[in-house]
């Protein structure tokens, strides 16, 4: 990890350094979206069921009264600018849109 008897990193221990270093300042926004899917799910649920209400209303069944079933499959990513893990950074690298300064 180290190069020399001074306390210099070698190429390794610079990597490790730097992502350590990049996880400081990228985990606070990490962490605010943490809270993110709970409030778009109840978001959803709740606009099913307001939206089936009227639909309810209009028809009723048989015996007086609806049955009704729903659900939904769904995948939530969010991707910080720039990546999230230097390995991101690093495979883009050959793309000028993605370059370091």
């Amino acid at each position: 990890m180290f190069a020399d008897a001074a306390g210099h990193f070698a190429t390794k221990g610079q990597k490790i350094w730097a992502d350590y270093l990049y996880s400081l300042v990228i985990a606070p926004s990490e962490i605010s979206l943490l809270a993110e899917n709970p409030v778009k799910s109840r978001a959803a649920t709740i606009d099913l069921i307001m939206n089936q209400i009227p639909i309810s209303q209009r028809t009723r069944g048989p015996a007086g009264f609806n049955v009704w079933a729903s659900g939904d499959v769904s995948r939530l990513q969010i991707e910080p600018p720039g990546g999230s893990c230097r390995r991101k950074r690093d495979a883009h690298a050959g793309d000028s849109r993605h370059r370091q300064p």
